[in-house]
């Protein structure tokens, strides 16, 4: 028997396997880290996104929604921290967000106001580091809980992160609530019961 042989072989075996786990270690660092630095730059882009244009249309929202103060209709600004009417289940590809709707209450107990809404969807893009502003549900289709991500969409702008520009977010929300307001004029019926007035 050669022991010198085996032991020799032993040994080859033995450093490729430490070879190849020191590989491993390096890559799992270096993926590691580069997941720490993505989630440190998302932590950053969404506390931009709060601090900057969330809190801006936050206090629009607060100047407007006075002027829908009828039961029969709701406006909503729903946002990554409130959710209450609308859901985004991918935090990692929009990580912060608001939505903007208004909806007409056909009743008094209504909890499905949403489940048709046309909404506006403001989206944080961490890939190209931008604000969008979306149209969302434009087909008026069913939604299961307001609505989300997978919702169909129209791209009206996107603006860098750092330079967004307010006056015109501010025409698109305005255009919005008067189309919104133009169609439930037109469409809505109110119900009293299980009563409603048909055309």
């Amino acid at each position: 028997m050669n022991l010198e042989k085996i032991a020799e072989h032993v040994k080859v075996f033995h450093d490729r396997c430490e070879e190849q786990r020191r590989e491993i270690m390096a890559r799992t660092e270096a993926q590691e880290k580069r997941a720490q630095e993505q989630k440190e730059r998302t932590e950053r882009t969404v506390k931009k996104f709060e601090n900057t244009i969330l809190h801006d249309l936050q206090a629009f929202f607060k100047e407007v929604a006075p002027l829908f103060s009828s039961p029969y209709l709701d406006i909503v600004l729903d946002t990554h921290l409130k959710r209450t009417q609308f859901v985004i289940s991918d935090n990692d590809s929009i990580p912060a967000y608001a939505f903007l709707a208004l909806a007409a209450r056909p009743g008094e107990d209504a909890d499905d106001t949403f489940t048709n809404a046309r909404y506006l969807l403001f989206a944080v893009d961490t890939v190209e580091h931008s604000l969008d502003l979306l149209l969302k549900n434009d087909e008026r289709v069913s939604l299961c809980k307001g609505g989300n991500e997978e919702d169909s969409s129209i791209m009206l702008k996107s603006y860098p992160l750092d330079n967004y520009n307010l006056d015109e977010i501010k025409a698109f929300i305005n255009k919005y609530l008067l189309e919104e307001l133009a169609y439930h004029q037109e469409n809505f019926r109110v119900e009293v019961g299980s009563l409603r007035l048909e055309q």
